[in-house]
């Protein structure tokens, strides 16, 4: 006969992560003090409960943050960005980056669920910095995960160089990433991310629609 084997035990099941119930209608509060801020987030919230809270606008940021807690801790309901964008990116905060940083932490330790970071702070932010970001926002329990990008930037292009290298992309395959930021080059840019997740046979591609290309190629880490 053959010896019966105890049935093995199932993995248990993955804990699932906590998503958001964001409203289609997102609301951008701007305000000169934090008291400006809160009262009106507060009159925001009667029709929408997805807010921006604009806290590159205010004098000091951080001055909002303890009310902003007390205030976050008994409206559950909403789900809040906290943003506090650099002046010379189209913000109004005249911080450093460590300050921007610092303040967005704060607002993740205030009770706010989602931080606007722009890419450039990104990009110019040492990695120790952004894992103190990245802890600030598990610490509140939401799951961030590693997410490496080098970046591919193409310098400022005139206009005819832009839809030809458009068309080459399209054809190829490839969406166009080209963008306009706020205080940046009035040409926009061609900026690409690559991550983990392309393929070789995509990134092939891609070196051979910008292989020969007349622009000049720039690439930051």
């Amino acid at each position: 006969m053959t010896p019966l084997t105890p049935n093995p035990v199932p993995p248990p099941p993955p804990v699932p992560v906590p998503r958001l119930r964001v409203g289609k209608l997102c609301v951008a509060i701007p305000a000169a003090s934090p008291t400006e801020m809160l009262a009106r987030a507060e009159f925001a919230l009667k029709d929408a409960k997805f807010l921006e809270l604009r806290l590159d606008l205010l004098p000091n940021p951080s001055a909002v943050l303890p009310q902003l807690k007390e205030f976050l801790a008994t409206r559950r309901e909403a789900t809040v960005i906290a943003t506090c964008r650099r002046k010379q990116f189209g913000g109004g905060f005249e911080g450093s980056l460590k300050a921007e940083l610092d303040v967005l932490t704060g607002a993740v330790e205030a009770g706010c669920q989602i931080v606007d970071l722009e890419i450039e702070s990104a990009e110019e932010a040492a990695p120790r910095q952004l894992d103190a970001l990245r802890d600030g926002l598990r610490a509140a329990g939401w799951a961030i995960a590693e997410t490496p990008g080098p970046i591919i930037r193409l310098l400022p292009l005139e206009a005819p160089q832009v839809a030809a290298l458009k068309s080459k992309l399209l054809a190829a395959g490839i969406y166009p990433p080209f963008l306009k930021y706020p205080g940046g080059s009035a040409k926009g840019i061609f900026r690409f991310v690559i991550s983990s997740g392309h393929q070789r046979r995509q990134l092939e591609r891609l070196v051979s629609v910008l292989t020969g290309w007349n622009g000049v190629i720039t690439r930051q880490k």
